[in-house]
């Protein structure tokens, strides 16, 4: 069998529960994923709910195998 990468940079902006739901799930895939970088900052807002918010940026690399 042999490794093929898939390198992946991802943005996006969400709720603490939100993000944390998706990194929970990203432990779930069936391949194996590696976090070169992440990142994670308030998100700047005028209104209440925009204040909650959070962005965050992941640079990873997923593996598929394939026999050769």
């Amino acid at each position: 069998m042999q490794a093929s990468p898939f390198v992946f940079i991802l943005s996006a902006n969400g709720t603490y529960e939100n993000i944390y739901s998706f990194l929970k799930n990203l432990t779930g895939f069936d391949r194996v994923v590696t976090i070169d970088n992440f990142s994670i900052s308030k998100t700047a807002g005028n209104s209440p709910a925009l204040a909650q918010n959070l962005s965050f940026s992941i640079k990873g690399t997923a593996y598929t195998l394939f026999e050769k």
